[in-house]
This record gives structure tokens, C-alpha cells and sequence, in this order.
């Protein structure tokens, strides 16, 4: 019917939300080897024999959790599996499921993988950075009308601004771009031109970066122990990336994953 077909459809939907929430947030999860809770006749069936099936299930995280003992089901109880629930030693139609654990602490990259880690990006960040400026220089040279010159570094103290204390001392300081325009506030089809195809450069080069990033994240992602990576690299994220922390938490994902797409 309709209305099943509309309840299929949100339960799917339902199941998709919980293992995209899962996956964003690298929760792994483990079901108990509980066993089966219904016996009864089979789907669309009025007469038997009975077969048993798991209706209840209990999920947890191993990594914290370590299992101790589980509740015995129909497994135990051969005659109920054979006659069906419910029946006259057990009014419901499953059989309850139930465990123990022990908490346990969660793992932690050693001291020596984590300084490698953190080394490891920041060499990374820091040939990115070279990249683009690097790119930067390039692009002033290959398209002039994108660029004006900043002010002059104002003299020193005293003096015209040619003499000493002007030479070399003050940082150097990116230029600025600007588009120049016509009059009436028409862009000069030239500069719009060079502009885009600035734009696009520095998009490929972006977009290179990103892969970099993406690249590390999945091998990071492959370990046998890759969870215990993976929180090591959003630690090293929120020290040294702070700037991406804040989109991270707005958009419900860990650093790591904000830090690939940005």
C-alpha cells in the first residue's frame, strides 16, 4: 500500500542519516552476538512449523567497550522455538536481549607517531603556502594589468624617504589588486580578462592543494588503527588550524574532513 510503501521510504531515509552520521563521525559500532529473539510462522504463512529470527539487536562501540556477557535467547529454549511465542511460559512475542561490558580506555597514537604526524603537516601546509606564493609571483608578471603597486614604505624618522633606515628593513609587502575601469564604471574587458584567468590558476592550484590533503586523509584512513590516526590528525587541527575549527563544528564534521574541503 501506499502508506507502507511512505514508511519504507522513511525508514530509509532514517538509516541513511544514521550511517552518514556515523561515517562523518568515525563512530564504529559492533552488534553482540545475541541470538534469535521471535519464532514464528513464516512471513505470510497461517500455519507452521515455526522459525526462528532476531527481532532485537544491541550495537556498541568496541573501542571504549569491551563485551563481558550477553542474555541467552531462543537458543536456550528449544521448545519455544519449536512452538512459537507467544506461548504459555513466555507471554510476549520476543524474548528480551541484554549484555554487560567494561569500559575500557580508548587507544591513543604513541608519542613519536604523533610528532611525526604534526610535522608532517606542517610540511605539508608550509609547501602550499610556498606554492601559492610562488604562483602569485607568477601571475603578477603574466598578467600586470590585475596589479598596482602598494604605497611606498613611509621615510624613517627625520629623513625624505631615500635615506637611511628605508632599505630593506621593512617586510616586503604584497601588492594589491585592483580592476581598473573605465570611465562610467564599465571594467576594461582586458582586466576582466586577465582576472579571470588569474582566478582560474589559482583555482587549479587550490584544487591541487585539496587533493594533497584528501590523499593523506584516505591513507590515514586505510590503517588497521586508522581511527586512532584520524583523532590524532583533528588534534593536531584544532592546535594549528584553529581557523578551521569553527566551520567544522558548524557543519557537524571533524576537522580532518572541513580541513579537506576548504
Amino acid at each position: 500500500s501506499d502508506r507502507r510503501q511512505q514508511r519504507l521510504a522513511e525508514w530509509q531515509q532514517a538509516h541513511e542519516s544514521v550511517v552518514e552520521f556515523l561515517r562523518d563521525n568515525r563512530v564504529r559500532t559492533v552488534r553482540a552476538p545475541t541470538g534469535p529473539t521471535r519464532a514464528s510462522y513464516r512471513h505470510g504463512e497461517d500455519s507452521g512449523p515455526c522459525v526462528s529470527f532476531s527481532l532485537d539487536h544491541i550495537l556498541y562501540t568496541d573501542r571504549t567497550l569491551r563485551l563481558r556477557t550477553i542474555w541467552s535467547t531462543l537458543e536456550a529454549d528449544p521448545l519455544s522455538a519449536l512452538s512459537g511465542l507467544p506461548n504459555l511460559q513466555c507471554p510476549s512475542d520476543h524474548l528480551p536481549v541484554a549484555a554487560t561490558f567494561e569500559p575500557v580506555a580508548a587507544p591513543v597514537l604513541s608519542g613519536a607517531d604523533a610528532d611525526e604526524l604534526k610535522a608532517r603537516l606542517g610540511r605539508l601546509r608550509a609547501e602550499h603556502d610556498r606554492a601559492l606564493d610562488q604562483l602569485d609571483i607568477v601571475l603578477d608578471r603574466a598578467f600586470p594589468l590585475t596589479v598596482s603597486d602598494a604605497p611606498a614604505a613611509p621615510a624613517a624618522p627625520g629623513g625624505d624617504g631615500g635615506g637611511e633606515g628605508t632599505g630593506g628593513e621593512e617586510p616586503a609587502k604584497r601588492r594589491t589588486r585592483s580592476k581598473k575601469k573605465k570611465k562610467g564604471g564599465i571594467p576594461d574587458p582586458a582586466v576582466v580578462a586577465q582576472n579571470q584567468a588569474r582566478r582560474a590558476q589559482v583555482k587549479l592550484m587550490k584544487a591541487k592543494h585539496q587533493q594533497d590533503r584528501r590523499a593523506l586523509l584516505e591513507e590515514l584512513s586505510t590503517k588497521p588503527d586508522a581511527n586512532v590516526w584520524l583523532e590524532a590528525l583533528d588534534k593536531v587541527l584544532k592546535v594549528d588550524f584553529p581557523e578551521i575549527v569553527l566551520s567544522a563544528v558548524m557543519n557537524k564534521v571533524p576537522p580532518s574532513a572541513h580541513w579537506v574541503q576548504r
